[in-house]
């Protein structure tokens, strides 16, 4: 029961860190309306990242949370920007995603 909460945690971290990424890297200036709205995504995660680090190990929260990303990012990639998911990408994906496996 406290993996499946803690995987609860995890998903929208990750989801609400990567739109905080993209807004940061589009906000204009630090004084921008963007940027605010970037910095308040990163201050509502760390309540997710503080009990979820409660509940778990470190190096469990890093695996799920690294692997998570890259989902996330391939899932953008393909749907918000229209890229191909061909078959060089899924086995770039299939290697990374191992390599994070591997270093756990």
């Amino acid at each position: 029961m406290t993996t499946l909460f803690a995987v609860t945690l995890i998903l929208p971290w990750v989801g609400i860190a990567t739109y905080g990424d993209t807004l940061f890297k589009s906000a204009p200036s630090l004084t921008s309306g963007k940027f605010v709205a970037a910095s308040a995504s990163y201050f509502v995660t760390s309540f997710f990242a503080f009990w979820t680090f409660k509940l778990q190990q470190w190096g469990w929260i890093i695996l799920l949370w690294n692997s998570l990303s890259l989902a996330l990012s391939l899932f953008l990639s393909v749907v918000m920007f229209e890229e191909p998911f061909t078959l060089r990408r899924r086995i770039a994906a299939a290697f990374v995603l191992a390599a994070i496996l591997l270093t756990e």
